[in-house]
């Protein structure tokens, strides 16, 4: 590695970790409130960015200088940004590939610390179960006839790849153990046919999950995080502008969008497109991201705004362990006593703002036409805040090691088994500057600067329910206690 390569990497994870250290310093105090601006005309984001994004969405034409970051805040979102931006060479598949952790992202951990990922029995079966039920893209598992499983052969099919990397619709399938779920096989499309793969199968069963985590990971990014987060929270604040000043719906809303709008601009920038972080790091390329968002657009529905809602939906309302569900569930209920209890008017102007907001999200939105409607729209809207935290938090912890969490591959799966050896699954792994990339990606859309609030006995209630469970589960899950949950989307 030339010393420009090196000096270009450590400043780049120099500024990522400032920007962390900032954020604790401040985190919790500062809060902020959305929809103080007077211009939120609109314009779709495909218009605004320059080219097509693959979905139809409506943004803010120019961000109002009263929802842009405050200064406390500004100062690390700029350092993130110089950090994500800087190109730290190669980054195609023709480099080396990488055996396990790379020199780079060795240099990387000792700045940002080191994943929990990187601990080798997290690829074991038992922990790949565990990460459907409590990782960062916990909402895909559904159970039916065949039980449970995380299916994404629809979804991907045909989604093309860029050139020298792979991507392979799959399907994982579990037992229901005392503990969580047990990954018991994989089914991987390869040339249009279906290959099985199980625990006695050697490499080729280390292979076909790296496959199941770069496709989970995709989905996650562009469908999970972005699409049905960051987008829908921008839904929400761009109806919501249209209240009059005051408007107790618009009051109740404000405080959990603060610095949302200044967040998207930044993601649409530096996402996006061609030369974009997921055109850099996804096996689908910019092509295949613009592909999967079009299919994300139209695969989403209400009851993926409600976590028991969302869970029935998907057979799972009565699975035994389940922790992004139940603890999900337990802030939900506080959100949703708390908009009872702001005793919202169903008046013209919050008839006309459900009405907006079904034209938005589309008709599955359900339509707001007595008191109990409109508190499940409104808690849903605020619960955007707490799915974001859900998917986003972790983030780090789970994709910021590559070698276990890929968002790339660059060998196909074969067809025939016994094709897989060892050296056949390193050479399937990115390349050095990706799992760079990738790491340090995922550590900035993990910082967060505020923290669920108002902060009160009902969220201290949350926070001992969940310690409770955390002492009997196989591993805690943290990522939805109420101190960890950020008050807006604001990454």
């Amino acid at each position: 590695m030339t010393l420009r390569a090196r000096l270009s990497i450590t400043l780049a994870l120099l500024g990522l970790a400032l920007a962390a250290a900032w954020a604790r310093r401040w985190v919790g105090l500062v809060r902020g409130v959305a929809l103080l601006g007077r211009d939120y005309r609109e314009v779709d984001l495909g218009q605004k960015l320059g080219f097509p994004v693959g979905f139809n969405h409506l943004t803010v034409a120019t961000l109002p200088a009263e929802e842009r970051y405050p200064p406390l805040v500004a100062a690390a979102k700029v350092l993130v940004v110089a950090a994500l931006s800087a190109r730290v060479g190669g980054g195609d598949t023709g480099e080396r590939p990488a055996t396990a952790a790379s020199s780079p992202l060795r240099s990387a951990y000792r700045w940002l610390g080191t994943p929990a990922l990187a601990d080798p029995s997290w690829l074991g079966d038992e922990a790949m179960g565990w990460l459907r039920l409590a990782g960062p893209n916990a909402g895909w598992i559904t159970r039916g006839g065949e039980g449970v499983v995380l299916d994404y052969r629809a979804l991907l099919a045909g989604v093309p790849s860029a050139a020298g990397r792979f991507l392979t619709p799959c399907r994982a399938r579990f037992t229901t153990t005392g503990t969580g779920l047990l990954l018991s096989g994989i089914d991987l499309l390869v040339d249009g046919e279906a290959v099985r793969v199980g625990p006695g199968d050697g490499p080729a069963w280390h292979l076909a999950k790296l496959h199941l985590q770069s496709a989970d990971l995709f989905v996650h990014e562009v469908v999970s995080h972005f699409l049905w987060t960051h987008c829908h929270a921008e839904h929400v604040i761009l109806a919501s502008a249209k209240l009059p000043a005051g408007h107790p719906v618009r009051a109740l809303l404000a405080p959990h969008f603060a610095f949302t709008l200044v967040a998207n601009e930044n993601s649409g920038r530096v996402l996006l497109g061609e030369v974009g972080v997921f055109d850099r790091l996804f096996s689908a390329g910019w092509a295949g991201t613009r592909a999967l968002l079009s299919r994300g657009a139209a695969a989403w529905r209400f009851s993926r705004m409600v976590p028991r809602l969302d869970a029935e939906d998907r057979g799972l309302g009565d699975l035994p362990v389940y922790p992004c569900r139940d603890d999900a569930a337990l802030l939900w209920d506080a959100l949703a006593t708390r908009v009872q209890r702001a005793k919202l008017p169903l008046d013209d102007a919050t008839r006309a703002w459900a009405a907006d907001l079904r034209r938005r999200f589309g008709a599955d939105l359900p339509e707001v036409g007595d008191e109990g409607a409109l508190a499940l729209v409104v808690t849903a809207c605020l619960f955007t805040t707490v799915r974001h935290t859900l998917v986003n938090a972790g983030q780090y912890e789970h994709f910021g090691y590559p070698p276990h969490w890929p968002s790339m591959l660059c060998r196909p799966f074969p067809g025939d088994l016994s094709l897989v050896t060892d050296d056949y699954v390193r050479a399937s792994l990115p390349p050095p500057s990706v799992q760079l990339d990738a790491a340090r990606a995922t550590y900035a859309f993990s910082i967060q600067f505020n923290r669920l609030g108002p902060p009160g006995d009902d969220l201290r209630a949350v926070q001992a329910e969940i310690e409770r469970r955390n002492a009997t589960r196989w591993r805690p899950y943290r990522v939805a206690e109420p101190g960890r949950v950020s008050n807006s989307v604001n990454a």
